[in-house]
């Protein structure tokens, strides 16, 4: 049937609302009416005169026949509203089945008016409408902003109209209600402009209808599926064979066990998407023939398998490449075994696998006499994995490293000093001495080198620098000998050879003594003699050392007095007392016996006065009488001349304490004169002659002080 029928002529079957109710109304559909109807709803709503009916088509479901819905407004004003339904199936082309419920048959529907409308619409013409086309039974507008009339098809190419069954199981016509609240029923228009009233079949309670019948639909059968013969049992069973071997083939191709793995689980995992999806292809073709219950099995056990191993390959690559990783250990192919720990997720300074590997690497090169390389495999586990158990957590679960790795760092700190005490006992036993302190040294100051590795390696560190030190001290490097007895004194003193080391420390330093004193180091020279006689005696050599020590003291004594003869005197005395037996001694004697001189530069701030000589004299005082004063010049041991320049010297005093007093006489009077303290009355200039030490009294003024006058 054409659309634009189902557009202009499907009405609604439900009751309008009274004038003063608003126009807005919603048809429902009966459960028991059919999916595929159509629905028309009129809804008049007040507008001018001027305007023009509109419509509008709402779908509101779809299925085999489409619905529809007609929206036309009147141009009436306040009009009641009337709804109709009217359902129909009428899609092109679709034949209802026997059960199918009654429908409308496809001639056209006039329109319905109300009971107070006129059956002829009248059409408002004027300025704002343009001439209308006139047809029979009203008055349709028609222009630019109109819609032509509708025509309505009919003939062979169209489906026959709806036709309405009635029986037991059909659903019973509508039952139009009526009365003051409802719209009165349609009032189908006839002439030449509207298209013929449906005819209803007819039933006990409802006006005869126009019943047309459909053949009824009878469902095609498809013929059986065609039966499929199974594989040959040897296809059956070459084709598992042969995907066991591409398997193999491709594990085999792969640069290490994981990458062989990884091949494979992809072609497993290809080859049961293509035996899955033969069997679904073949199931949907043709019927398969039932095979027998092993071959089932078998089928269903393979495929599992293949798509197992395909997802446990690539889920398991660490743990493969840790499985070569110990294959190739147990191989003794140590780098390769540390690649693939590496490559299963494995690092430093974590990895109990790669402790081991490195450490066993470490061994296999000690038993091999390659000792730097294992010694150095032996430190890199140490240093590198060592550090695992720093841990700043207060959880002292977390302060305890782990117990595997901890082994295997105990089991290279073992090594590795078993390592170096055979490094160095090959080294004694090659006479390379130095090289087995250099290895020794070290080893004693590593922190994991415990009582029981100090207890090897102590007595080889201490007769490798004995052998050292002997050495030197038969070469003559008398320092570098006292250096390596020093170690084992120091270091080892219960070594077997300390009683042997203090001997030859003593001839080292004899040695070195003798070469300082040669070289007039005395200050070195006496250092080295003391060392013996004070810590490391010698009594073969001691009165050879005494002598020596006596000439280093001398000569010590000597170069100091060139600089500062007060701190020589103390050489002097020493020599004078200890080595008095000595030529030495006895020069030194002598020297601290010799009068020193005594000079100084007067400078006289009294012009009126004219002093001319300079005395030495003891116990001059303040406030001394004047009688008493000049019987101290008078009697003076040591006089001396003052020179133009203020300048005065005496020669040869003896050692003692001297007060400087000094004289004048112009011929008319005499004049001695002597300075001293205020509060004390001692004299101000005093000088002390002692041993070997000149005295400078430096100048001597009159500035102040007591002069007394002998006129």
């Amino acid at each position: 049937m054409d659309s634009s029928y189902d557009e202009h002529f499907a009405q609604s079957s439900d009751a309008e609302e009274d004038d003063h109710t608003q126009p807005a109304m919603k048809a429902v559909k009966p459960s028991n009416t059919i999916d595929n109807d159509k629905t028309v709803k009129v809804d008049p709503t007040s507008k001018s005169s001027d305007e023009q009916a509109t419509q509008k088509i709402e779908p509101t479901s779809k299925s085999l026949d489409e619905e529809a819905t007609q929206k036309s407004e009147s141009p009436a004003t306040n009009a009641p509203v009337q709804e109709t339904a009217i359902t129909s199936n009428a899609a092109e082309g679709v034949q209802p089945s026997i059960a199918s419920e009654p429908t409308i048959s496809n001639a056209p529907i006039p329109p319905v008016y109300p009971a107070h409308i006129s059956d002829t619409p009248t059409y408002q013409s004027g300025p704002a409408y343009p001439q209308q086309a006139s047809t029979t039974g009203g008055n349709y507008q028609s222009g630019p902003a109109y819609p032509p009339p509708p025509n309505y098809q009919s003939g062979a190419g169209y489906p026959p109209p709806p036709n309405y069954q009635s029986g037991a199981g059909y659903p019973p016509p509508p039952n139009y209600q009526s009365g003051a609240g409802y719209p009165p029923p349609p009032n189908y228009q006839s002439g030449a402009g509207y298209p013929p009233p449906p005819s209803y079949q007819s039933t006990p309670s409802y006006p005869p209808l126009n019943a047309q019948s459909r053949p009824a639909y009878t469902p095609k059968v498809r013929p059986p599926k065609k039966q499929a013969a199974a594989l040959p049992l040897w296809m059956y069973i070459g084709g598992i064979v042969l995907t066991i071997a591409v398997l193999i083939g491709l594990y085999l191709l792969g640069s290490d066990w994981a990458e062989g793995a990884s091949l494979a689980s992809v072609a497993a995992l290809i080859i049961a998407a293509l035996i899955a999806g033969g069997w679904l292809v073949r199931a949907y073709l043709r019927n398969i023939v039932p095979a027998s219950n092993i071959r089932r099995i078998v089928s269903t056990v393979f495929l599992l398998v293949l798509v197992i191993f395909s997802g446990w390959a690539r889920a398991a690559q660490g743990t493969i490449h840790e499985w070569q990783g110990q294959s190739l250990e147990a191989q003794q192919k140590w780098q390769q075994a540390m690649n693939e720990y590496t490559f299963a997720g494995e690092h430093e300074p974590t990895s109990v696998n790669l402790a081991r590997t490195q450490t066993s690497w470490g061994v296999a090169l000690q038993k091999s006499l390659h000792y730097n390389d294992a010694l150095t495999k032996f430190t890199y586990v140490i240093d590198h994995f060592g550090t695992s158990t720093s841990n700043t957590s207060s959880d002292s679960n977390h302060d305890q490293p782990d117990p595997e790795l901890q082994a295997q760092i105990t089991r290279a700190q073992t090594a590795s000093i078993d390592t170096r005490i055979t490094m160095a006992q090959q080294s004694i036993q090659a006479k390379k001495y130095n090289e087995a302190t250099n290895i020794l040294d070290p080893t004693l100051n590593l922190p994991y080198c415990d009582s029981g590795c100090k207890k090897r390696a102590q007595p080889l560190d201490a007769t490798s620098y004995y052998q050292i030190g002997s050495g030197q001290l038969q070469d003559k490097k008398y320092s570098d000998a006292i250096t390596s007895f020093n170690t084992i004194l120091n270091s080892f003193p219960d070594a077997k050879e300390a009683a042997d080391t203090r001997t030859n420390m003593s001839k080292a330093l004899l040695g070195q003594g003798e070469d300082q004193l040669h070289n007039k180091n005395y200050s070195d020279a006496v250092d080295s003699f003391n060392k013996i006689v004070n810590t490391y005696p010698y009594p073969a050599k001691a009165k050879q050392i005494h002598g020596d020590l006596s000439k280093a003291i001398l000569g010590q004594g000597q170069t100091t007095r060139a600089s500062s003869c007060t701190d020589s005197v103390t050489y002097y005395k020493q020599l004078a007392k200890d080595y008095k037996d000595t030529p030495e001694g006895q020069k030194a004697q002598q020297e601290l016996n010799v009068p020193q001189n005594v000079s100084g530069q007067f400078v006289n701030t009294e012009p009126s006065h004219a002093f001319s000589q300079m005395g030495l004299v003891q116990g001059l005082h303040g406030n001394m009488p004047q009688g008493e004063l000049f019987n101290a010049w008078g009697n003076a041991p040591y006089k001396t001349d003052i020179q133009a320049n203020g300048n005065f010297a005496f020669q040869g005093i003896p050692q003692g304490s001297y007060d400087l007093m000094w004289y004048g006489n112009d011929g008319t009077a005499e004049y001695v004169e002597f300075i001293y303290t205020q509060f004390t009355l001692s004299p101000k200039y005093v000088a002390n002659v002692g041993p070997l030490c000149s005295v400078n009294m430096g100048k001597v003024t009159n500035v102040t002080g007591y002069t007394t006058t002998l006129h």
